[in-house]
């Protein structure tokens, strides 16, 4: 028979026994196959939780997402592509390009994040900065 432990109103745990009472010290309900683990139980009911929430896109266009920056930054990470680009190294052009290209920022997007990272370490933002960029 399956049967539920419950600790507070809530199925702490599932078990297989030959009876509720085959354990002393443990309470047992007997439980239908449907009940999970983390289900409520109240007034000798099983009650399914409710969803768990599906965490939304946190997205703002480009161009809000460019007007984040001051214009020093922009202009000092601008000229960094031009001369990281003229000494052979494209990956920072390639990554404004991308973005530039874009219609929308997805703030928790592994290649903006990566891209932010990408600053911090050449020195044109520091660590707090990325932060409220990505807020």
């Amino acid at each position: 028979m399956r049967a539920a432990r419950i600790e507070n109103g809530v199925v702490a745990d599932l078990w297989e026994v030959p009876a509720l009472d085959c354990y002393e010290g443990v309470t047992l309900v007997a439980a239908p196959d449907d009940v999970g683990t983390g289900w409520i139980y109240a007034g000798g009911v099983f009650i399914a939780p409710p969803p768990a929430a599906i965490p939304q896109p946190r997205t703002i266009s480009t161009l809000a997402f460019r007007r984040r920056f001051a214009a020093k930054e922009l202009a000092a990470i601008t000229l960094a592509a031009s001369r990281t680009l003229a000494a052979g190294d494209a990956t920072l052009q390639v990554a404004i390009d991308d973005l530039n290209s874009a219609s929308e920022v997805h703030l928790d997007n592994p290649e903006i994040v990566g891209g932010l990272d990408m600053l911090v370490a050449s020195g044109l933002i520091d660590a707090e900065r990325r932060a409220a960029l990505l807020a």
